[in-house]
């Protein structure tokens, strides 16, 4: 996303936005080998290991949350910059095309490894006419795409018809406890109302175009423009709100440990569904919330600068995303047939995509002359 004077120098949230590709990376290679992975997910190998179900779990919570967070952080300075239907224009060609591309395009192939995982006889071209639109249809990846551009698309519309939200102006004002206390209130009222109707890893589209996690919807919106409150508050810069890594690491592995035992506890039905999906609610968005904190604190004290490597990697994050799961489930799905530990399968996969990502991000997606432009 571009930025503009004074929002150059955070570049702590570039390189965090970069870890969190990896962090995506290592997720999807991780629930190959998870127990009882999702029925919807494409490979699924016949050695399994409770350590990469927690290990799932952990790291499918905050994830797409720090995404749609930085992403909110830096909208405010492009939307001023581009006026008119220009940010509206450069959003579509940067985000809308890639992702109707990835929807109508890479998504099937993807979703039929799911067939070949099974060994199940449904020969490509009978599954793209008839299983794919209905019990097999998903967006891999690029279902995030479609829901960052409406929520930029959101953006837009506030700008052009809200004064206030035009006028906004750069202050310095620390959140209270209140306050989070309130938005961690409401995000988990909106989780525990959903959960009610629909279970926590629930996929669904709405008119094929947008597909998300119904329970997270809520959470979508809210942390998204999370980030834009904390960029109008000045959080993260040396005169504003700057999180403490003492505090909120601890409250982070709390709270992942809780959201955890909730998760188990809710799936095996181990209390009562309504008591225990609110506990669920609860922790996800502490666990979510104070993740986000550790991180941003952890990375503006430590990695607040670039080298060759980390400007590599912050400039080639988007590349990445759309590339690797082209070179992951395939590569899974070889894994399978090969006879070693899953312990050595999964580091393979997972740094074999990381690689070959970032060096096909790195020598043709943003090097081509038109593709440059977009990734």
């Amino acid at each position: 996303m571009n930025q503009s004077g004074d929002e150059e120098r955070l570049v702590f949230l570039e390189n965090l936005r970069a870890v969190v590709i990896v962090f995506i990376i290592v997720l999807h290679g991780s629930m190959t080998y998870m127990t009882y992975a999702p029925e919807w997910w494409y490979v699924v190998d016949p050695e399994t290991s409770g350590f990469f179900t927690i290990l799932a779990l952990l790291i499918d919570v905050p994830v797409m949350f720090i995404l749609l967070f930085i992403a909110g952080y830096f909208v405010y300075p492009s939307v001023v910059k581009r006026r008119g239907g220009e940010f509206m224009r450069n959003k579509f060609k940067r985000i809308g095309i890639p992702w109707l591309i990835g929807v109508f395009f890479l998504a099937p192939p993807i979703a039929y490894l799911i067939v070949l995982s099974r060994n199940l006889p449904i020969p490509y071209a009978l599954f793209l006419e008839e299983h794919f639109w209905t019990e097999y249809f998903q967006q891999s990846v690029y279902w995030f795409l479609g829901v960052l551009f409406l929520l930029f698309g959101t953006v837009r519309l506030l700008y052009s018809a809200s004064v206030s939200f035009r006028s906004l102006r750069l202050s310095y004002i620390e959140p209270t406890w209140t306050k989070i206390a309130i938005f961690l209130g409401v995000m988990s009222t909106g989780f525990f109302i959903i959960n009610m109707s629909v279970p926590v890893d629930t996929w669904r589209h709405y008119g094929y175009l947008i597909m998300v996690q119904p329970v997270r919807i809520p959470l979508y919106i809210g942390y998204f423009y999370l980030g834009v409150y904390a960029f109008k508050n000045g959080w993260f810069r040396d005169s504003g709100f700057l999180p403490d890594v003492k505090l909120w690491f601890p409250l982070t592995a709390f709270s992942a440990a809780a959201y955890v035992t909730a998760h188990f506890a809710l799936d095996y039905e181990l209390g009562p569904f309504i008591s225990i999906s609110a506990v669920t609610a609860i922790t996800f968005n502490m666990f979510c919330y104070s993740s986000i904190m550790s991180l941003v604190a952890l990375f503006r004290k430590y990695m607040n600068g670039h080298n060759m490597f980390w400007k590599s990697q912050a400039r080639n994050t988007y590349g990445m995303y759309y590339l690797h799961p082209l070179i992951l489930f395939p590569l899974a799905l070889y894994m399978v047939q090969v006879e070693i530990s899953i312990f050595i399968k999964a580091p393979v996969i997972i740094i074999v995509t990381w690689f070959v990502s970032w060096l096909i991000s790195t020598a043709v997606l943003t090097r081509s002359p038109i593709l440059r432009d977009i990734f």
